[in-house]
């Protein structure tokens, strides 16, 4: 354990040498102190115990199972409302109006009108926008 706690020093951590099953046998409120539990290739009947006991509890169960390179997530939790989780008309700053200087001289290396046809279909969107912009400008 101290050396996964070495990873972050701003992490604490402990551990018991005990399966999840006797846990849940012995002293089921054993869970119930965290407000998150993480459970990876547990056997079903031990998940539906610690998911029911933990549903029960308000805690979120995060469920997790690998099959070699496949695997899932799942999230077990009771009602988790989100309100306005994004703005509705976000916009993106490119900073084409102020371009910093290696991005203007990125866009000076982009020759358009001599480019050929495949070079031209593989640039950027925002490299047209910004060059067309500063032609607009400059008429």
């Amino acid at each position: 354990m101290e050396l996964l706690q070495e990873l972050n020093d701003d992490v604490t951590g402990n551990f018991v040498p005990e399966r999840p099953e006797q846990l849940l046998d012995r002293d089921p409120s054993f869970f119930c102190k965290f407000s998150l539990v993480i459970a990876s290739q547990l056997s079903e009947s031990t998940l539906l115990r610690l998911a029911e006991m933990l549903w029960d509890s308000n805690i979120p169960l995060l469920v997790c199972r690998a099959y070699g390179f496949v695997g899932y997530m799942r999230i077990a939790v009771k009602e988790h409302t989100v309100i306005e989780s994004h703005p509705d008309n976000a916009l993106e700053d490119l900073r084409l109006d102020h371009p910093f200087p290696e991005l203007r001289g990125h866009l000076h290396s982009c020759d358009l009108e001599h480019m050929e046809r495949k070079d031209h279909s593989h640039t950027p969107w925002i490299i047209i926008v910004a060059k067309y912009l500063d032609k607009w400008r400059s008429e």
